[in-house]
């Protein structure tokens, strides 16, 4: 088993606003990157951000034990919380992400 982690942590300074919740089509990116993962995988969780905010869109998150260290400490974060043995990682501002090409990626794994 693999275990999909959302990479959530950071400010968004360069988007100007919370890249998880920004809507497409009135749906959180975050939610969107979730229903592919979920599709793949038997658990998936948000790694960063508030925990309050995830739950009310059904997600599980665990905040960065150790703020300010950026995606190196979201992988962290993710490793340190997940079941399994391989995890498989991206962020929450990729809505355009394919099930086919994740399903590529893990097929040669282990």
């Amino acid at each position: 088993m693999t275990t999909a982690v959302i990479l959530a942590g950071g400010r968004s300074r360069r988007f100007g606003s919370d890249k998880a919740a920004f809507e497409i089509r009135g749906r959180p990116m975050v939610s969107i990157v979730a229903d592919v993962l979920g599709g793949i995988f038997d658990e998936v969780f948000v790694a960063g951000g508030e925990p309050q905010e995830y739950e009310k869109l059904g997600l599980v998150c665990f905040p960065d034990p150790v703020e300010g260290k950026g995606a190196l400490g979201g992988v962290y974060n993710a490793l340190s919380r997940a079941s399994s043995e391989y995890i498989f990682c991206c962020g929450c501002d990729m809505p355009l992400i394919r099930r086919n090409v994740v399903g590529a990626i893990t097929d040669h794994v282990g």
